[in-house]
């Protein structure tokens, strides 16, 4: 009768727990959290695949968003998201930031469909690129670090410099490199994604960052009908870094790109409210364990002590 009264009161305080779950209990704990502007290079050399890492995609972009939605999914509730595209030489915003654990599926799928075939011009100038994602961040709220992914690669179609240095320091966070080291021909794909051929050097008018402005780089295949070879301009990406005030990392893994977002150093403290359902929901799960399984061995114990019982004490019988 006993087990019988604490059996139901078990399952009723695991009833009282379940309920509680459902209510959506939180509480409020400060902790670190992220605001963040990513945008994501979307010109045509960015489909280059040069990444060769078991069960990631190997061209650069679709590593990108790989790393991208994995690296958010990793930022601690109450970091904020948005997502920006670059192409030729400004930036187009998708989504203002948006708190990751309520809109993680809005965010997750605005990356999943960033395609190269959203670009508005084949040109790309990324100095040009990098001011707009600066100049973008700016415009949204305080407090908002930019992410800036590239593989370096320009197209460059004017002389003018933006005034990097004048805004350097305004807006914190990264300039990410994107790409291989060796170099690797570009593919020319339809609008279908079919793959056609690869860029050829008469087709790439290429430029690089010098000190004195921009200037023409020296060609990797001096022949103009040659495939033309492309690998993360990292040196010109760091110029840009370091005229910017932004950190540059080169990507490597959703691993290491998680690491990189949540640095202490773009961390803001924020009182958030923490989800604590599973807390009520595993104390509901071991009432209804303790409940089904206590009674079952005690009764194994009261048989047991049963037999023992009748063994010391044999009833008493005429011989």
């Amino acid at each position: 009768m006993k087990a019988a009264k604490r059996d139901f009161a078990l399952l009723l305080l695991a009833t009282l727990a379940m309920l509680l779950c459902l209510s959506r209990p939180a509480i409020s704990l400060s902790r670190n959290t992220f605001r963040y502007l990513f945008v994501v290079d979307i010109t045509q050399s960015m489909n280059t695949p040069d990444y060769h890492e078991n069960d990631l995609p190997p061209d650069r972009l679709s590593f990108s968003k790989r790393s991208l939605s994995e690296a958010i999914r990793d930022l601690p509730c109450g970091s904020e998201a948005g997502i920006g595209l670059f192409s030729t030489k400004d930036v187009l915003l998708l989504i203002e930031p948006l708190e990751i654990c309520a809109h993680f599926a809005a965010i997750d799928d605005a990356i999943a469909h960033i395609d190269w075939r959203m670009a508005w011009s084949a040109d790309s100038n990324v100095e040009r690129g990098l001011y707009g994602g600066i100049l973008a961040a700016k415009n949204l709220a305080p407090g908002t670090n930019l992410v800036f992914m590239s593989d370096g690669e320009q197209n460059v179609r004017e002389l003018h410099r933006p005034p990097l240095a004048k805004h350097a320091g305004t807006i914190k966070g990264h300039l990410i490199g994107v790409g291989g080291s060796i170099p690797s021909p570009i593919p020319r794909l339809d609008q279908d994604n079919r793959l056609t051929g690869f860029w050829n050097n008469g087709e790439v008018d290429e430029f690089s960052i010098g000190p004195k402005g921009l200037e023409p780089s020296a060609r990797k295949n001096p022949d103009p009908e040659g495939i033309y070879q492309s690998s993360l301009h990292e040196s010109n990406l760091q110029m840009l870094a370091a005229m910017s005030g932004l950190e540059y990392q080169r990507l490597e893994s959703p691993k290491q790109f998680s690491k990189i977002l949540q640095s202490e150093d773009l961390a803001k403290p924020r009182t958030v409210e923490t989800d604590i359902r599973w807390l009520f929901a595993t104390v509901s799960f071991l009432l209804i364990i303790t409940a089904c399984l206590v009674p079952a061995e005690a009764g194994r114990r009261d048989r047991s002590s049963g037999q023992d019982s009748s063994d010391r004490f044999p009833s008493s019988s005429s011989e």
